[in-house]
């Protein structure tokens, strides 16, 4: 059985043979009392939420915060995610190839108007994937102008394995965001059917 991460941990703030209170970011929203798994599927369920100094009611997506989750210490293992919701059967239709040429075709659309050189190319170096998705970027060479923030805040498509693309944000520069990005991307491409 596989289930979609929802929480990325960061650190392990404190563990006792009942309780593990963790520091991380959310992978999608998670709220008081919902149930959460380990990698082996070891049920747990969320005590507190802590944002900032203050208790809350839920943690929102790409949100960071702390959680504590009741556990059986002897049966809970604590990896990089607490996972959530079994995922859906999900059948990849597009290629890497395909997914690469549809993320050239975008990016270029969005950046042609900025190329000075001729013979530039409009994807970055890097690619990112996931088990639904991968991430592209636009080559961090052309200079968009600061009056067009949005597409410099946008320097990414995500482009799912049945070939959904949306323009999304590129936190390459914070390797561990990227990564909880990714996952989160990945996970809401499951959960849609995209």
């Amino acid at each position: 059985m596989i289930r979609l991460p929802i929480f990325s941990v960061h650190s392990v703030l404190s563990m006792s043979n009942s309780a593990i209170t963790i520091q991380g970011r959310a992978l999608d929203t998670i709220k008081l009392k919902s149930n959460v798994f380990d990698l082996s599927s070891n049920l747990s369920c969320i005590e507190e939420i802590i944002i900032g100094n203050k208790q809350s009611s839920q943690l929102s997506i790409m949100s960071e915060g702390i959680v504590t989750i009741k556990i059986d210490k002897d049966s809970f293992d604590i990896g990089e995610f607490l996972y959530g919701e079994q995922a859906n059967d999900y059948r990849q239709t597009i290629s890497l190839e395909q997914a690469t040429d549809m993320a050239e075709k975008f990016i270029h659309q969005d950046l042609l108007d900025y190329v000075e050189e001729p013979n530039v190319l409009f994807l970055h170096e890097v690619t990112l994937e996931a088990e639904y998705c991968w991430f592209f970027f636009y080559n961090p060479k052309i200079i968009i102008p600061e009056e067009k923030w949005l597409l410099k805040m946008l320097g990414a498509y995500a482009i799912s394995k049945k070939g959904e693309v949306s323009h999304t944000y590129n936190y390459l520069d914070d390797p561990v965001k990227a990564r909880d990005y990714l996952k989160a991307m990945s996970g809401y491409f499951n959960k849609k059917g995209l």
